[in-house]
């Protein structure tokens, strides 16, 4: 039987080459007999009807572009808190303000809405955050406002107390 291998193994005449060993991996072929291995399927879809899902985006550039909004974002509410704030601290008349000065308060009310709405319609941010930021500032505002005003009625009960004692010293047969 061994005889028979041997056989096998010489078949051909003695002046045939043997067959050429492929050595490689991963259908790796280091001989040039142009070989080329037949596993697997090469399929061609330049033709194909159905497109070939692209990712919709880079991660780290998609998240660096949030960054960048959300920082936009941020500064613009800032800006816009400082701006509200300011004008309500304002302590000109409506009489006194000129015509640009009373654009400049309506469009800065009409930017602080815009602002607003695009803040909640950001995906994101949180629901509603816009209409959080906002009621925030307006209540901020409010209290600067009660401030003021309780500083105001101290400063009337205070002069009208002193006037009392004025028109009293002046005149001492008057009844309290």
């Amino acid at each position: 039987m061994k005889n028979k291998i041997v056989g096998f193994l010489n078949k051909g005449s003695a002046n045939s080459q043997p067959a050429p060993i492929r050595q490689g991996s991963f259908g790796e072929d280091n001989d040039d007999s142009g070989y080329k291995p037949t596993k697997g399927i090469s399929l061609d879809n330049s033709q194909s009807k159905i497109n070939v899902p692209q990712p919709a985006f880079n991660i780290s550039e998609n998240a660096k572009a949030i960054l960048i909004n959300q920082e936009l974002r941020k500064r613009t509410a800032v800006d816009l808190t400082i701006a509200l704030i300011n004008m309500f601290k304002d302590k000109t008349l409506d009489e006194n303000k000129d015509i640009e000065r009373k654009k400049f308060e309506k469009q800065l009310l009409t930017d602080y809405v815009v602002f607003v709405k695009l803040l909640n319609e950001a995906e994101d941010e949180e629901d509603g955050a816009g209409t959080l930021g906002f009621t925030l500032a307006l209540m901020k505002v409010c209290v600067a406002q009660r401030d003021r005003i309780n500083e105001l009625d101290y400063n009337v009960k205070t002069l009208s107390l002193k006037i009392d004692q004025l028109l009293r010293n002046n005149n001492p047969n008057q009844k309290p």
